[in-house]
């Protein structure tokens, strides 16, 4: 309704509107959102920030949902001044928040990316930091619009940010929709209509721009742009353009830009198609491109007893993060078999049903307790096989985080403790009376966990032992869960440089905690 109301009427509008304000009848200034309705509380010192250190800002595109960038549900798009990029990023940083790089392909001249934690919330606050207006296709960026000191120094007061004028976001939103949406391949590639919410902004914005101001803020700003285009540029956003017209409407635009081009208006038109194309195969094999911490990659692992809500705070952490960053999750108490491990580990575990190899069973650190004698060279068999498979599955997520992905593991093989996911069989390194295999075997499982270095970050869930046994229904027996929860409550861990945290505290506390832990440590 709304999109065929602005196909009909919107020149009446514009004219009407502009009639209003010359009579004074219709306010020119924006009507500000207050702050309490739930912006959040990272946004409004960020904004509060700006403001005090007089940083030239605005936020200078989709200012008909402001309100949802301040509550989060969207990114925030800053055009920062020269002047102010230093101070800008000197506030960010004292805020918390991080750059993030998007993959090379998708990176556009002239734009930061940064996150930041709303502690209160969990959310993470996403800021685009624009020093440069680039506009085009999604996939290549192709326009700088050399307009930037305008929209500065014209911005307006607006909800908690510096907003542009109407007449100045009219121009560019018109603009930056023709060069999106109505180029040839565009249309034939199904992308040639504005969205919902496009249309909405649309309607929005030309219900705040005086026609008069626009023409002449097109005059001032962007002459190579004449009237009689933009005229032609706004008729074909609306509803019942012609694809003609469109088509040719998006060509004269380009043409008239073309000195702020970064690529030829064919070369750009060829990298649209085979990105278009490319990104979505991609996209359907590989799921969406997520970006990477400007500081590189991190493994973060979380460990604790069984019954501590370990699982549960890997998952939530993993899917929190995986808004955001690549991101992965692996279990090193438990790893993915190799194959070698399935064919000498699968016949053993059938065997042991029947009464063979039961030594397999039995955990190292009880072994060791009890002084008991030499398992067998079957035990020390399938526990070097198990330490292969953890130190695999490591060099995996390590590679990933030397690419810039973060990975989020299920347990870590620590020296400290005994009872997890350590060397198995160093208590027999010292038995003198053992033979060459087994000192051999021994020497293998103890060069696995050797290359296995800490996590960048660790994080420690403490639980009772006892509460632990009542949490666990399934799996091992009470005296293995107990034991496992009492060793974590015995090892100093701050002076390992973990974070411990007590896994009895209501969950979202427990959410909340991780969150703040982890965010500081990436």
């Amino acid at each position: 309704m709304v999109a065929g109301r602005l196909g009909r009427h919107v020149n009446e509008r514009l004219q009407r509107l502009d009639a209003a304000r010359r009579n004074g009848s219709a306010s020119e200034s924006w009507e500000p959102v207050p702050e309490e309705r739930g912006a959040l509380s990272l946004v409004v010192a960020l904004a509060h920030a700006l403001e005090e250190a007089g940083i030239p800002c605005c936020h200078f595109k989709s200012n008909e949902s402001l309100d949802r960038s301040l509550r989060g549900e969207n990114d925030l798009d800053l055009l920062i001044g020269a002047e102010g990029g230093l101070r800008f990023l000197e506030i960010l940083a004292r805020l918390g928040f991080k750059e993030a790089h998007a993959p090379a392909r998708r990176q556009v001249p002239g734009v930061t990316q940064f996150y930041g934690l709303d502690e209160p919330t969990g959310r993470l606050v996403q800021v685009h930091a624009h020093r440069r207006l680039v506009i085009g296709d999604h996939t290549t960026k192709n326009l700088r619009l050399d307009i930037e000191a305008e929209f500065l120094a014209d911005a307006v007061p607006g909800p908690l940010f510096r907003v542009p004028l109407p007449e100045h976001e009219f121009i560019l939103f018109v603009l930056r929709m023709v060069v999106k949406h109505c180029t040839l391949d565009a249309m034939m590639m199904f992308q040639g209509r504005l969205s919902a919410s496009e249309r909405r902004e649309l309607s929005w914005l030309v219900e705040r721009a005086s026609p008069d101001r626009v023409a002449r803020s097109l005059a001032a700003a962007m002459p190579s742009v004449e009237q009689d285009l933009f005229d032609r540029c706004l008729r074909a956003v609306q509803p019942g353009a012609g694809a003609w017209f469109r088509s040719r409407t998006a060509g004269r635009l380009q043409r008239a830009l073309s000195t702020y081009a970064r690529r030829a208006r064919a070369t750009d038109a060829g990298l649209r198609i085979w990105r278009r194309t490319s990104w979505g195969i991609r996209r359907l094999v590989r799921g969406p491109s997520r970006k990477r911490p400007a500081g590189g990659g991190s493994l973060i692992a979380i460990v604790g007893g069984d019954g501590s809500g370990k699982s549960t705070a890997v998952s939530e952490l993993a899917t929190w993060l995986a808004g955001t960053y690549a991101t992965r999750t692996i279990h090193l108490g438990k790893p993915p078999p190799h194959v070698v491990t399935v064919l000498v580990k699968g016949p053993m575990a059938v065997l042991r049903r029947f009464g063979l190899f039961r030594s397999t069973r039995v955990p190292a650190y009880r072994l060791e307790a009890s002084r008991a004698p030499f398992p067998g060279h079957a035990w020390l068999v399938w526990n070097v096989l198990t330490a292969r498979d953890r130190y695999l599955a490591y060099r995996r997520a390590r590679r990933f985080v030397l690419g810039g992905g973060v990975v989020v593991s299920d347990r870590m093989p620590l020296s400290v403790l005994r009872t997890m996911d350590g060397p198995r069989a160093s208590w027999l390194s010292g038995d003198l009376r053992l033979g060459h295999v087994a000192r051999r075997l021994i020497a293998l499982e103890a060069s696995y966990y050797a290359k296995i270095r800490p996590p960048d970050v660790l994080v420690v869930l403490r639980a009772d032992p006892e509460v632990a046994v009542l949490r666990v229904t399934g799996g091992d027996e009470p005296g293995f869960v107990r034991d496992r929860n009492a060793e974590i409550l015995q090892v100093d861990w701050p002076a390992m440089s973990a974070v411990a945290i007590d896994a009895a505290r209501p969950l979202p506390e427990v959410r909340s905690l991780i969150r703040k832990a982890v965010w500081s440590r990436l």
